[in-house]
């Protein structure tokens, strides 16, 4: 299977006013992606040490790391999307 892989690709959306800068992108043969994202924390936290929380529509859910990583990888997921790939995979290393 014909893959191509890019590093520290800039994605951006004008509709969504949001940028960023993607580790690695794998595009696979079938037009579908994999978004890797290294991470060099030594830990994770999954809950707000100060019990803040994010602005609506996302008030439900605590800003911290985890969150604020998964948001960011859904949000280049969101970009590719509109310009025509399938999402394949996700992953924060």
């Amino acid at each position: 299977m014909k893959r191509e892989i890019y590093s520290e690709i800039g994605l951006h959306s004008s509709i969504y006013k949001m940028a960023g800068c993607c580790d690695i992108i794998e595009l696979h043969e079938d037009n579908s992606f994999t978004i890797y994202d290294f991470k060099t924390n030594k830990s994770l936290n999954y809950k707000s040490k100060y019990g803040s929380k994010y602005i609506h529509p996302f008030s439900k859910y605590d800003e911290c790391e985890f969150n604020n990583y998964t948001f960011q990888l859904n949000i280049y997921a969101l970009i590719l999307k509109k310009n025509g790939y399938k999402t394949s995979d996700m992953t924060r290393l």
